[in-house]
């Protein structure tokens, strides 16, 4: 009987919560959006999720609002004093989603005193701990946080959060795409979504790396695709995915190619700086069939360039033997 009165206390104090949440008509913005700005149905579900939880887990909020990396008195003791607090809110584990979910959308803590870059830390870590976690629930608000950012490394890890969606999301990859393509987009925004697609383990996030890398010229806009083709190839990345669910080996191996053959041909394209960068990427897909791949890709390139490829090729097949 006991037990059943307090299970009954918990549902009842869960429903009140959830009650007062819907019915609020102000409620405070969040650290990177505000509650009007989710539909309703959004809005009701998550306010109703926060709300049992909460009830459920009252020390995860009060952990996630504990947060310190972003504060000087912290911060300033590294060696490297940068605000930053993305690990420790990882370290949190799952029960921080849901508490740092109400913080960017819902209701944040005041700034005390906290600079502009010390509060875009915060932003930033708690955008990458979100994107860690790959709940899809965090969509509606990480999309909100990717088209407001203004601050580049904000509007950066907010485009990594919604490519970690993709797999469960086709409007993750089509945002993304649509930041890259659109024309008269700010060279900011632009690389904000290549990283963001880096992180879209999508055979249409790898097509449209491959269009942007055949359509480069910057140095900058150049390292940033190859990186993002890295990371999206990455072998490391594939077994473990793949490990936890081998039905995506295929696809995998799908996106390596692509990867791959944009790759080399970007290889062959530049020199320098920019060739070595894409060695380094063809080194972290290393596809065990990037000579079949490279081969017909080979036709009018110069002698130095296929000399160059040939001892890259020599070297991926190394590593894949391994």
């Amino acid at each position: 009987m006991k037990n059943e009165n307090m299970k009954k206390a918990f549902v009842g104090a869960a429903f009140a919560a959830i009650t007062l949440l819907g019915a609020s008509t102000a409620l405070a913005d969040g650290l990177v959006a505000s509650p009007a700005q989710l539909s309703q149905k959004e809005r009701t579900a998550l306010q109703q999720a926060i709300a049992t939880d909460r009830a459920q887990n009252p020390a995860a909020y009060e952990a996630v609002r504990n947060v310190q990396g972003y504060k000087p008195e912290t911060y300033k003791k590294f060696r490297n004093p940068i605000p930053m607090v993305g690990r420790e809110l990882r370290h949190l584990g799952k029960s921080a989603f849901l508490p740092m979910l109400e913080a960017l959308a819902f209701d944040v803590w005041d700034r005390e005193g906290a600079t502009d870059a010390e509060w875009n830390a915060l932003k930033v870590g708690m955008l990458e701990a979100v994107g860690y976690h790959g709940d899809l629930r965090s969509a509606p608000i990480v999309k909100l946080a990717f088209a407001a950012s203004e601050a580049p490394a904000v509007e950066r890890a907010a485009a990594e959060a919604v490519g970690a969606l993709c797999n469960q999301d086709a409007d993750a990859l089509a945002t993304l795409v649509k930041a890259l393509d659109k024309p008269g987009q700010s060279q900011q925004r632009r690389l904000a979504a290549i990283d963001g697609l880096g992180q879209c383990r999508v055979q249409g996030a790898a097509e449209a790396l491959g269009r942007a890398l055949g359509k480069a010229q910057s140095a900058e806009e150049v390292h940033v695709i190859t990186l993002a083709l890295g990371n999206l190839g990455s072998s490391w990345a594939w077994r473990a995915i793949e490990r936890k669910d081998p039905a995506r080996a295929a696809e995998g191996l799908e996106i390596r190619r692509i990867a791959t053959e944009a790759l080399v041909k970007g290889f062959l394209r530049f020199d320098g700086d920019r060739r070595t960068r894409h060695q380094v990427a063809l080194g972290m897909v290393q596809h065990p069939e990037i000579r079949a791949i490279a081969q017909p890709l080979r036709a009018g390139a110069d002698a130095a360039g296929l000399a160059a490829l040939d001892r890259v090729v020599a070297q991926v097949e190394r590593r894949a033997k391994r």
